[in-house]
């Protein structure tokens, strides 16, 4: 087995969509070759919901060691004082992590003979332990992002703050062996007017699925038509306010109850459910609350629509989330309410799947109107997959985006240059 050493301030049992992404790639690698030592945060110290079973399902052979992150004393007193660091220039709140990690890792590639290692933001903090690693030890490197950091839509506006954290961001494209992304509008947002040497790092790795891991049946014809959004909301950003104004509309010209119902899984946001009661649709609307993996698939799996909801984005959305390549595998219609251009668009424009911006209730209201008359027209029997659907979700299977990361992980350690992305 080649050996890895994977820095990561996301992992198991905190339950984030990014701990889910390394868990499965790590089993994905383990299949090819690779066995992985982790440095990532002391879970006792991060804040966040926790998922035994995420952390089950890592591989045997990961081993694990863990630094604390101090960030919980300055999460104190409504926030403040995180606060104030943040606007004198603190570049994340997980920075905090950032000494502790330092010193474990350095103690890790003293005496682990690993290969290369792969640091893994988000949080971006792992790909700044990373970069002070390199420079310590030598160790061949590759840095990931998820999502762009600086550039990003949600990348707050402390200038300080945007200082810090953009002279961090320039270090770690210039001094890493290779950069991995996983969209190709990341690249070309995060790489606008940069040197030409970092573009000719940047590969695109997108997220893999696992496939349909449990029998799925299909449910007999009648009820409401069941639509599931599985994932977490970020207020004023990406939020369902839209598509609930829109099943109001449709409510009020011909009532909903018993014909369409929206499960929302994910942690509770007030704000919607109040908007629920007041629009009078919290019994069509309903909120599950936090749910582990293996919950939010089980949800998933019994929708016979599943909607995904990104942030309306001036530009081509760079966003590609991880639930979306997760309802890949499922074989359901997705309701697409996301930016007309963007990184989520064209996957469901090539699974021939709806898109609708996210931020206009008379056009949701319009799509959800179509799919409820074709379900009733269809004597209630749920909607068939778009045709294209099964060959785009194999187009993102596990082991065909870890085969493209291991090949970069392979490179790095050779010292070839990576084939980087058109």
């Amino acid at each position: 087995m080649r050996r890895l050493l994977l820095v990561t301030y996301a992992f198991p049992p905190v339950l984030t969509a990014e701990a889910i992404n390394v868990t499965r790639t790590l089993r994905a690698l383990e299949d090819l070759g690779w066995t992985a030592t982790v440095l990532t945060a002391d879970p006792k110290t991060v804040e966040g919901p926790r998922d035994p079973g995420l952390s089950e399902r890592l591989p045997r052979s990961v081993e694990v060691h863990v630094a604390p992150t101090i960030e919980g004393p300055f999460r104190r007193a409504y926030r403040a004082p995180l606060r104030l660091m943040l606007h004198a220039g603190l570049p994340e709140e997980q920075i905090l992590w950032y000494p502790q990690a330092v010193a474990a890792g350095t103690r890790l590639v003293s005496r682990e003979r690993a290969e290369v290692m792969l640091s893994w933001a988000s949080y971006h903090a792992s790909n700044v332990v990373g970069l002070a690693l390199h420079a310590r030890s030598g160790i061949p490197w590759v840095a990931h992002s998820s999502d762009p950091w600086t550039r990003s839509l949600y990348f707050p506006c402390r200038p300080l703050q945007r200082l810090t954290a953009g002279v961090l961001e320039r270090a770690i494209f210039q001094r890493a062996d290779a950069l991995t992304f996983t969209t190709r509008e990341t690249v070309e947002l995060v790489m606008a007017d940069r040197p030409a040497a970092w573009r000719a790092k940047a590969v695109v790795v997108p997220h893999g699925h696992e496939g349909a891991d449990e029998a799925l049946t299909a449910r007999s014809a009648g009820g409401p038509l069941r639509l599931v959004h599985a994932g977490q909301f970020y207020k004023g950003m990406r939020t369902p306010l839209p598509l609930i104004a829109a099943i109001a509309e449709l409510n009020q010209v011909r009532p909903l109850a018993g014909r369409l119902e929206l499960l929302l899984v994910g942690p509770a946001v007030p704000e919607h459910e109040v908007a629920a009661h007041r629009l009078g649709v919290d019994d069509i609307v309903r909120f599950a609350g936090q749910a582990s993996a293996l919950e939010a698939r089980r949800a998933s799996s019994r929708a016979d629509v599943l909607v995904v909801i990104d942030a309306p984005s001036r530009g081509p959305s760079v966003f590609l989330p991880t639930k979306l390549v997760e309802y890949l595998p499922l074989g359901k219609p997705i309701l697409g309410l996301t930016p007309e251009s963007g990184a989520s668009a064209n996957l469901l424009r090539r699974a021939g799947c709806a898109v609708v911006p996210p931020d206009d209730p008379v056009a949701i209201a319009a799509a959800l109107r179509a799919l409820l008359d074709a379900y009733e027209a269809s004597g209630w029997t749920p909607p068939s997959p778009p045709p294209s659907l099964a060959h785009v979700a194999r187009g993102y299977e596990i082991r065909r985006t870890a085969a493209r990361l291991a090949g970069v992980l392979e490179d790095v350690a050779a010292g070839r240059p990576t084939s980087s992305t058109p």
